[in-house]
């Protein structure tokens, strides 16, 4: 363990970081480890099926096997996302990576209107940030994609994203709250 895990905001966060010995490298690379316990859930959770991106070296399959865990709704997973896009303190591309993501690949219609109620409700959360869809946030954005983003994509999703693509459609959302 590189960092602790530690409690924050009144022990409604943890934080930690743990630390692998790449194979590719030939050093530690670190993973942070975010817990978050402030915001009710409003979905009832569901299970699904873990899948890995990890592939074998060798062989080309899966690395890991799949199994069965208990998570979020989709749709609860995208509100936080979108809520912690618009209203996260420090802002994180790796939100903005997500949310074009599940736009562009799947599809995600970011103005159902399931996940504009349940994004809603965690906005109206007390201790969430305001929300902030300003040009500055778009800058601090653009200050992280090589520090941040690229490290941890492959090169062809990296070069599959846009920033400002993502920006526009977080500010869309932001907009359509009214």
């Amino acid at each position: 363990m590189l960092v602790p895990l530690e409690g924050h905001n009144a022990s409604t966060q943890y934080n930690a970081t743990l630390g692998y010995r790449s194979l590719l490298a030939s050093r530690t690379e670190p993973i942070a480890i975010e817990i978050g316990l402030r915001k009710p859930t409003l979905t009832p959770p569901e299970r699904a099926q873990v899948n890995t991106v990890l592939l074998h070296w060798v062989q080309g399959d899966a690395l890991l096997e799949t199994f069965p865990v208990r998570c979020l709704t989709y749709a609860e997973a995208m509100a936080e996302k979108l809520r912690a896009a618009l209203s996260r303190h420090e802002v994180a591309i790796r939100d903005f990576f997500d949310i074009d993501h599940a736009v562009r690949v799947a599809g995600f219609d970011v103005g159902g209107a399931e996940l504009v109620r349940i994004l809603r409700a965690k906005l109206a959360v007390p201790g969430t940030g305001a929300v902030n869809v300003s040009p500055e946030r778009l800058d601090d954005l653009r200050h992280q994609l090589d520090a941040q983003l690229r490290p941890v994509l492959r090169p062809r999703e990296f070069d599959l994203f846009d920033v400002n693509r993502a920006f526009r459609i977080v500010r869309g959302v932001a907009e359509g709250l009214g």
